[in-house]
Formats: structure tokens, C-alpha cells, sequence
């Protein structure tokens, strides 16, 4: 009986995998902190920093360049020069009417401190176009170039609150 008793102490004393603390039906894990001492303290293990959110799938980073401005004042600059304010209607939308009379949504799809980049959809109508806006950004204002479906290529700068 004796040898039984020393056996089972031995054994209580070995160390065991990680596996074979579970209790009967679960699926894995541990309970309670993994880091304690033997006397229950805290042991000296390190600490995981936080994974990094990944980024959106647009290079929107309104986090630190504030919110996207809630009106967008924009002028076009080709053979003749138009211009249109944009009115903020959702997340990353803008409508407006151009000088010339056309209604068009704007998408953000990159705001950062650097850059300000966007697609034109105008409502339909006779000579409405789409495009992609590129451009610089400082501050509240930015410039650059347009490419627009009907072939032509204009510039463009933008300002806002």
C-alpha cells in the first residue's frame, strides 16, 4: 500500500502536458490565469501587445487626419473651367450639381494626411462621364489630375472647412 502512495505522489509531482488538465467534454483552453506561480503569484511572463486592427480596404485614415469634411468645394480645369460643391450623403459619398448643369456622386477611395483620391459618377444624361480623381493633399485643400471616360484629362483642386 505503501509503494502505491509513493507511486501516486510521484506521479501527482511529474509535470504533465498542457492536455491533460482538461475536463472531460472540453474542446481545449485554459482556465484561470496561465502566467501564476506556484505559491500563486504573478509569474514574469511577458505580455503580448495587442494585434494591429488591419487596415480598411479603402486608404481612408480618417483616425489622423479627422473625419472626411462634410462639404467639398471642387473646380475642374480644362478647355473650360467648372466647379461643384460637394455635399457629404454617406460615409464616403459626395453629391453635387456642376456649373454646367450635371449631377454627380463623388467616392472618397484615399484620404490621408498626403492624398485625396475619388470616383466621379455622373446621373445620367446626355455627355455624363465617369472618372478617377488623384491628387496631393495639405491641409484642407488639395490638387490634382483627372481622368475622365470620355478621354479627356483635366486638373483639379479642392478646398474645404
Amino acid at each position: 500500500m505503501r509503494l502505491i502512495t509513493i507511486l501516486a505522489s510521484l506521479v501527482m509531482l511529474m509535470p504533465l502536458p498542457a492536455a491533460a488538465f482538461a475536463q472531460a467534454g472540453s474542446v481545449g483552453g485554459t482556465v484561470g490565469k496561465s502566467d501564476k506561480s506556484i505559491s500563486g503569484g504573478e509569474g514574469n511572463a511577458e505580455r503580448k501587445a495587442p494585434t494591429p486592427k488591419s487596415k480598411r480596404s479603402t486608404d481612408v485614415d480618417s483616425n489622423s487626419t479627422g473625419a472626411l469634411p462634410s462639404v467639398i468645394r471642387l473646380n475642374e480645369h480644362a478647355i473650360v473651367n467648372y466647379s461643384i460643391t460637394l455635399t457629404k450623403t454617406g460615409d464616403k459619398t459626395y453629391r453635387g450639381t456642376w456649373s454646367h448643369g450635371y449631377v454627380s456622386t463623388f467616392t472618397v477611395t484615399g484620404f490621408t494626411k498626403d492624398s485625396l483620391n475619388m470616383a466621379r459618377q455622373d446621373d445620367p444624361a446626355i455627355g455624363s462621364v465617369t472618372g478617377t480623381y488623384t491628387g496631393r493633399r495639405s491641409g484642407n485643400s488639395a490638387h490634382g489630375e483627372a481622368a475622365i471616360s470620355n478621354g479627356f484629362k483635366s486638373t483639379w483642386d479642392a478646398t474645404w472647412p
